[in-house]
């Protein structure tokens, strides 16, 4: 992967540097994780399994101290609700830079903000969680030459527990 970067906010915006077309002034990203869980059990019989509700674990970013960091300790101390977050993931294909994957999160919140800072280390990096009420998850699928030949997408709203 080439890149990861990530466009914060509709109501709360923060600026990042990023040189990318189309992305000028957004977040550069290190590194994304996120995780979802479905808690399964077993009944008391052992015959058949039980479901809960799924888990959406905060999204966690890491990225290299910038332009956006005294915002995001602004937006995690107040609580302020950024409203719409997206993140792109691109590689280059045929030659061309192109965006593979789109995640959007909503309602978003900036839960926590740490700080790394090594001695020896070029730059400090943070961690970063953003917290989120609703997601929808974008694959975009290219042809051998290299050209978009579709998309598939899929969502979630964790308030009404449902596909979004």
């Amino acid at each position: 992967m080439d890149a990861i970067i990530m466009k914060i906010g509709d109501k709360f915006a923060i600026e990042g540097e990023s040189t990318l077309d189309g992305h000028a002034k957004q977040i550069d990203l290190i590194a994304v994780e996120h995780e979802i869980t479905l808690p399964v059990t077993f009944d008391k019989s052992g015959n058949s399994r039980t479901r809960g509700r799924s888990q959406h674990g905060d999204i966690i970013i890491n990225k290299y101290l910038d332009k956006a960091s005294a915002k995001l300790l602004e937006a995690c101390s107040k609580g302020v609700d950024l409203g719409k977050v997206q993140l792109y993931y691109a590689r280059t294909l045929e030659g061309k830079f192109e965006l593979f994957w789109e995640v959007e999160i909503t309602d978003v919140y900036v839960s926590s903000v740490k700080n790394v800072s090594r001695r020896g280390q070029d730059l400090p990096q943070e961690t970063v969680t953003l917290n989120y009420t609703s997601i929808k998850w974008t694959y975009s699928l290219y042809n051998n030459q290299g050209t978009k030949d579709g998309s598939v997408s899929a969502g979630w709203d964790l308030a009404q527990n449902k596909a979004a």
